[in-house]
């Protein structure tokens, strides 16, 4: 009876052990699983700006001209015949960045206690255009009728604007020769050569002459007749037109030639 009883309490015990064995597990609200690679385990809103989006674009300053005058003189004179002539001189200089090219400039003329005696237009530069550095040489030679024989001051008014570049021709074996007097400039002679691609349509030849100071002392300038085509040389002669006597040639120290087309 024993044994029956003993049977009968473990195969009860074994029962309940394998209904424990068959219930589901509740999960954890604790979830330990890692938050995916670059987020975070928090939520997170997204908000979109109201504000339009704004870009900074890189802007480049256009080149400007830059001139300033570096020298300027008047003086009258009278020639050969006695006409009253004035000579006028203003250097300029390339003190920008970029090259440069010249207009036309218009000179006043003083005389004592800024007495306005004339006005000059269409006061030619040469050269007509300039390298950053370069000087250019507004100038004239003209008759003019006043009484006015004293001092003169003078105050050019001039132009300029950026250019891609100063075109200019070569120019070799130049020569400054004397008068038949032997004191004066009887002429300024040598060689231009157009180097580039583009024939010269009118081409300027121009002299400034200086002093032993640096300071220009006249100009001496001449257009070919002839278009002067790519590689092609072409002698010139450069005269004096109305240089004043009082420049010789002995006080010319030295002189600069250019040769350019003239746009």
């Amino acid at each position: 009876m024993k044994k029956i009883l003993t049977a009968l309490l473990l195969a009860a015990i074994l029962t309940g052990l394998c209904a424990c064995a068959g219930m589901p597990v509740e999960p954890t609200t604790e979830s330990t699983a890692a938050a995916p690679s670059g987020t975070t385990g928090t939520e997170t809103t997204a908000t979109a700006s109201t504000e339009p989006e704004t870009t900074t674009a890189e802007t480049t300053e256009a080149p400007k001209a830059a001139l300033s005058q570096t020298y300027s003189a008047a003086r009258l004179y009278h020639d050969e015949f006695g006409t009253l002539w004035v000579q006028v001189i203003a250097e300029v200089q390339n003190s920008g960045r970029t090259p440069v090219a010249l207009g036309d400039g218009t000179v006043r003329l003083y005389g004592n206690g800024e007495q306005e005696l004339t006005v000059l237009d269409h006061v030619a530069p040469y050269p007509q255009t300039l390298k950053p550095g370069e000087r250019a040489v507004y100038y004239e030679e003209k008759a003019i009728d006043t009484q006015y024989e004293g001092d003169l001051t003078l105050r050019l008014d001039c132009s300029s604007e950026p250019v891609d570049e100063a075109a200019r021709y070569t120019v070799s074996d130049t020569e400054l020769r004397r008068s038949a007097s032997g004191s004066g400039i009887r002429s300024l002679t040598g060689t231009v050569q157009n180097g580039t691609s583009r024939p010269g349509e009118l081409v300027c030849v121009a002299a400034v002459l200086y002093d032993a100071e640096k300071k220009p002392l006249g100009v001496l300038y001449y257009y070919l007749l002839e278009k002067l085509q790519p590689g092609a040389s072409q002698s010139f002669t450069l005269e004096p037109y109305r240089l004043p006597d009082t420049v010789r040639y002995s006080d010319v120290e030295s002189f600069t030639v250019y040769a350019y087309p003239v746009d």
